[in-house]
């Protein structure tokens, strides 16, 4: 089961793509967890119960992300924990087949490919008929993978990552770019890792 954690940053700019196109999917995260300013919060409850989730909301300075993911991970009451952007979209099958890969590996890695706002979001995949292109990632294999294929191995967004990992490994806090900073322990202390290459996760690139 998947709990979805969000960071509500300064650069939220009050979008909800994410929300939106994963409504559409064949798969739902179990619980929404938002961590946000407290200046945010009201307004969010409020727009949150437009939509057909189970969330709870978070307060916390979230100029300090690897604090306010931490918060957000001791909350979450499910055994994988995904945490992407919310100002981007996914495939709708994306999480469906994450979740089926997660059943027999500790970390799933989907490929993304950037997309710019003004771009129509037709889902490059579209067909929900995906000839799933993945591989299972060797310890060794995946140290010169993060080096050579940095944005796909380093972030977080496009990670479906088992919860004990990352109460082994929490976030850095303090830090720009947390995620980086850890991303090599789990690739390391993960029993078994998969990589989906098709290129499920859409990723807005910003002026």
């Amino acid at each position: 089961m998947i709990s979805c954690i969000v960071i509500l940053d300064k650069h939220w700019k009050q979008q909800f793509r994410l929300i939106e196109s994963v409504l559409k999917g064949t798969c739902m995260p179990d619980e929404w967890i938002f961590v946000t300013d407290p200046l945010h919060t009201d307004f969010l409850s409020k727009k949150l119960e437009q939509y057909p989730l189970a969330y709870t909301v978070i307060e916390e300075e979230t100029w300090n992300e690897g604090k306010a993911l931490n918060q957000g991970i001791e909350r979450a009451a499910h055994s994988f924990v995904w945490m992407p952007d919310i100002r981007d979209e996914v495939h709708e099958r994306m999480l469906e087949l994450m979740k089926e890969e997660a059943s027999h590996a500790d970390l799933v890695i989907v490929s993304h490919r950037p997309v710019e706002e003004s771009e129509n979001w037709d889902q490059s995949e579209a067909s929900l008929d995906i000839k799933l292109d993945k591989t299972i990632v060797s310890k060794k294999e995946s140290m010169k993978l993060l080096i050579e294929l940095d944005r796909i191995f380093s972030i977080n967004w496009n990670k479906l990552v088992k919860k004990e990992l990352l109460q082994q490994q929490p976030f850095p806090e303090g830090v720009s770019e947390p995620e980086e900073w850890i991303a090599h322990e789990l690739l390391h202390r993960a029993a078994k890792a998969v990589w989906i290459k098709n290129k499920l996760y859409f990723y807005l690139i910003e002026p």
